[in-house]
C-alpha cells in the first residue's frame, strides 16, 4: 500500500502511530484529515518510521509545532498540505528547519502574518508555496 487516509478521527496517538509505521512502512502518501490532534511525539514516530513518506496531509488537524523539536533529520516529505491547521509564525519556522526536502506546501486559512512567511524564504528546496485562503 502507497496511501492511506484517514478521515474526521481522533486524536492521533503515539501507539496509532506506530502502528501505522509497523505495518505500513512502505507508506508514501499518509491523509489525517480533520483529526483532532497530532502530537509532536507522533510526528516524530511517523517522520522517523515511514522512510519513503513524500506526502504528508494534516488538513484541519491541530498541531502544536511550538513544542516540537528537531526532526529534520528523519523527515523525507516533499509535499506537505497544513491548511487550516492553525499555523502560526512559530509553526512556519519549525517547519522551515525541519522539512529539508520540502517541495511543496500548502498552508492556507491559518493564523500566521507575513513575518512567519518570511521564515520559508530559507527553505532551499521549497519550489511551490500557496498561502492562498
Amino acid at each position: 500500500m502507497k496511501s492511506l487516509g484517514f478521515h474526521s478521527c481522533p486524536t492521533i496517538s503515539d501507539e496509532t502511530a506506530q502502528v501505522i509505521c509497523d505495518t505500513m512502512p512502505q507508506l508514501q502518501r499518509l491523509y489525517l484529515i480533520r483529526a483532532q490532534s497530532i502530537s509532536y511525539r507522533s510526528l516524530y514516530i511517523i517522520a522517523s518510521g515511514l522512510k519513503l513518506l513524500k506526502v504528508l496531509s494534516l488538513c484541519g488537524t491541530v498541531v502544536d509545532f511550538s513544542a516540537c523539536g528537531d526532526i529534520s533529520t528523519c523527515m523525507s516529505v516533499t509535499e506537505l498540505l497544513l491548511m487550516n491547521c492553525q499555523l502560526d509564525d512559530v509553526s512556519l519556522s519549525f517547519i522551515a528547519k525541519n522539512f529539508p526536502n520540502l517541495e511543496t506546501l500548502f498552508i492556507g486559512n491559518n493564523r500566521f502574518t507575513w513575518r512567519g512567511v518570511k521564515y520559508l524564504m530559507n527553505a532551499k528546496t521549497l519550489v511551490d508555496l500557496d498561502i492562498g485562503l
